[in-house]
C-alpha cells in the first residue's frame, strides 16, 4: 500500500512537471509565433516601401520626358533644354545626388540591413549541428548565437564592400 502510494505520488509528480514543459513550450512557440508575424509584417512593409518608391521615380522620369517633349514642341532655347537634362541627370545618373543619397542611406544601414533574422540564425545553428536541441534551447543559448550572427555579419559586409568596390 505504501509503495503504491509512493509511486502515485511519483507519477503526479511526473505528469505535472510534463504539463508544464509542455505548457511553457506552447508558449515559447507562441513567442515565435508573435515574432516572426512581426518580422513578416515589417518586412512587407518595407516591400511595399520599395515597390512605391520605384513606381515614384518612374512617375518622375515620365514627367522629365513630357518636360523635355514641351520644350521641343515649344521651341525652347538650347540652354533652357540644356538645364533640365543637367537637372535630371544630377538627379537619377548612378552618381547624381538622389542616387549617392540612396548609397549613403543604405551604407549607414549596412549592419542591420545584412544581420541574418532570427529564422535564419537558428536555422544555421541547426544546420552547423545544433539539431532540433539547439532551437528549442534558444534562450539559453542567445550569447552564441548572436556570436554566429555577429560572424555571418562580418562577413556579409566584407562581400557587400567588395560589390559596391567593383562596381
Amino acid at each position: 500500500c505504501d509503495k503504491r502510494r509512493r509511486r502515485l505520488e511519483r507519477n503526479r509528480k511526473s505528469a505535472r512537471r510534463c504539463r508544464l514543459k509542455k505548457k511553457e513550450a506552447a508558449q515559447n512557440l507562441e513567442r515565435l509565433i508573435s515574432n516572426l508575424e512581426s518580422e513578416n509584417r515589417n518586412l512587407r512593409l518595407q516591400l511595399r516601401v520599395g515597390k512605391e518608391a520605384e513606381e515614384s521615380v518612374k512617375k518622375e522620369e515620365a514627367e522629365f520626358m513630357e518636360e523635355i517633349h514641351n520644350l521641343l514642341q515649344n521651341k525652347a532655347s538650347d540652354n533652357e533644354i540644356k538645364d533640365t537634362i543637367e537637372r535630371y541627370t544630377d538627379k537619377f545618373a548612378d552618381y547624381g545626388r538622389d542616387r549617392r543619397a540612396e548609397i549613403d542611406f543604405h551604407l549607414k544601414h549596412m549592419e542591420r540591413l545584412l544581420m541574418p533574422t532570427t529564422t535564419t540564425a537558428v536555422t544555421l545553428r541547426a544546420l552547423r549541428g545544433g539539431g532540433a536541441a539547439a532551437a528549442n534551447s534558444n534562450n539559453n543559448n542567445n550569447t552564441s548565437m548572436q556570436q554566429n550572427a555577429n560572424q555571418e555579419q562580418e562577413t556579409n559586409t566584407e562581400a557587400a564592400v567588395v560589390v559596391i568596390t567593383t562596381t
